[in-house]
């Protein structure tokens, strides 16, 4: 299968020696080319199910989060409270 590009661009690239190495293993082990490697992986950068996540989108999802959080501490604490009463009323019928 031959990839046609509408424009490629030459560039010089300088990476820690131990991503070099990263690379090559899986270049290899995806049957691709370094480049070819490089630039699936770009490619996947841009396009994954993170993308859609704009800054904006990224704080609106911790302040649901934060909530989430929130209203579970608040069911836990009940969840305590109501365990410790029954454990007190269990005493006093022991006594």
């Amino acid at each position: 299968m031959v990839k046609v590009f509408e424009a490629e661009t030459r560039i010089t690239l300088r990476i820690p020696s131990y991503l070099h190495s990263q690379l090559v293993q899986s270049a290899e082990a995806n049957a691709r080319s370094m480049n070819g490697e490089i630039v699936a992986r770009l490619q996947e950068s841009f396009s994954g199910p993170f993308n859609e996540l704009s800054s904006i989108g990224l704080t609106a999802l911790i302040k649901r989060l934060e909530a989430i959080v929130e209203v579970s501490d608040d069911l836990f604490m009940r969840q305590r409270d109501a365990l410790k009463e029954l454990e007190s009323r269990l005493s006093e019928t022991k006594e």
